[in-house]
């Protein structure tokens, strides 16, 4: 069996080791608990969970929009926290070329290889973008709040 023909991805080699040492000894080969139907249904389970929580954090900050406290920090926070799976997203093929061995992988292999993750990856970079351009939108428009009813008075 060749190993060096390729990056897949979610392939446990060690089961393919494995599994022929137990043929060889007469043994029934078992099929390894990571494999690709149960990293897709984490992936999925991963993908739920990313909208039930852009969900959640949406609903929380409407409730919470007219209590601006430690704003500031947060803002700074959640642009670094959308920032990471942009950069992540842009950098895959270098990030798979250190796990690849110096291996260039393009973008459509990358595509053929992780579809689930690149669609994770997109969706959270999306869920990210909308929600620091939501908290920007809350903070000047407390901003101008601030300001006009400073002007009133």
């Amino acid at each position: 069996m060749m190993f060096d023909t390729g990056i897949n991805a979610f392939l446990d080699y060690s089961a393919f080791v494995k599994g022929v040492s137990q043929i060889m000894v007469g043994g029934k080969a078992e099929i390894s608990a990571i494999n690709s139907r149960n990293m897709e249904i984490a992936m999925i389970l991963l993908m739920a969970g990313t909208i039930l929580w852009s969900g959640y954090s949406f609903y929380r900050l409407k409730k919470k929009k007219n209590r601006l406290t430690a704003f500031r920090r947060k803002l700074i926070f959640a642009s670094v926290r959308t920032i990471l799976p942009v950069l992540i997203l842009l950098f895959l093929p270098s990030i798979l070329a250190i796990f690849a061995g110096g291996r260039v992988v393009p973008w459509n292999g990358i595509w053929m290889m992780m579809p689930s993750l690149i669609i994770w990856l997109v969706l959270l970079v999306v869920v990210n973008l909308v929600n620091n351009t939501f908290l920007y939108f809350i903070y000047f428009n407390s901003i101008k709040k601030r300001k006009s009813s400073a002007i009133s008075k």
